[in-house]
């Protein structure tokens, strides 16, 4: 074990060493090597800090303050003042958004990478377009292209909209009770309020005038014909009225 340390040591030294030459790439594959034999928050930030140095900002932000979080640890606390500033300078090549709304438990995706559920999610980018989904079941997906920019910050409300109801299927008629006859609709006896009808609508009304006329029509007939025959005949054959 003992060995194994000072190996750690060693390699962490030679990391150093890359990093005063300007050897940034060659600096972080030296940490990294030592972070799969050892982790410690030293090791993480010196892989941030070699990071930043090769602008691999995203990467930075998360390995530093993933060691910032053992405030606890000797090294860290002795070199918090500068990791901070790091930390600061890092955030300012980054964009971070924060969306927040409702209902709660809806996802929320940016370029289909999920970064939380609402009431609230967050996270830091780096500067570049990304589509913002929320959704959740049973609403509209909310969508949204964003723009980040660096040393900017986005904030997103949503409220998801309840999707329309689907229109219920008509229910299925009842059976008819034990020793009821199901009766088709046209032999069902139907009740039906005769409309209003106006007197000369009536049948009775033009028979009367029918017959009026009818009757003055014969008057007439016989009055320019008495004494003729005697009857209501002509040449034609007589009618009997």
């Amino acid at each position: 074990m003992a060995d194994e340390a000072k190996d750690v040591a060693k390699i962490v030294q030679r990391g150093i060493d890359f990093r005063k030459a300007g050897r940034d790439a060659e600096a972080l594959a030296e940490f990294q090597r030592a972070a799969k034999i050892e982790e410690s928050p030293r090791i993480t930030a010196q892989i941030a800090l070699a990071e930043q140095a090769l602008g691999l900002w995203l990467d930075a932000h998360r390995d530093l303050l993933a060691a910032l979080e053992h405030s606890d640890d000797s090294w860290i606390r002795k070199n918090r003042l500068t990791l901070d500033k790091s930390r600061e300078a890092i955030e300012s090549n980054l964009g971070r958004v924060e969306v927040w709304g409702a209902p709660s438990g809806a996802a929320v995706t940016l370029d289909d990478k999920s970064i939380g559920k609402l009431p609230s999610a967050s996270t830091w980018l780096a500067p570049t377009e990304a589509t913002l989904r929320v959704s959740a079941a049973g609403y509209e997906d909310f969508v949204r292209l964003l723009n980040v920019n660096a040393d900017s910050r986005i904030r997103e409300h949503v409220d998801l909209r309840h999707l329309l109801p689907h229109v219920a299927a008509a229910a299925p008629a009842e059976a008819a009770p034990a020793g009821t006859s199901l009766t088709s609709h046209s032999e069902m006896p139907v009740s039906v309020q005769p409309a209003h009808v106006w007197f000369y609508e009536r049948w009775w009304f033009w028979t009367a005038i029918g017959a009026g006329v009818i009757a003055a029509g014969t008057g007439t007939w016989l009055l320019t014909h008495r004494g003729s025959s005697g009857v209501g005949c002509s040449t034609s054959p007589c009618s009997v009225w």
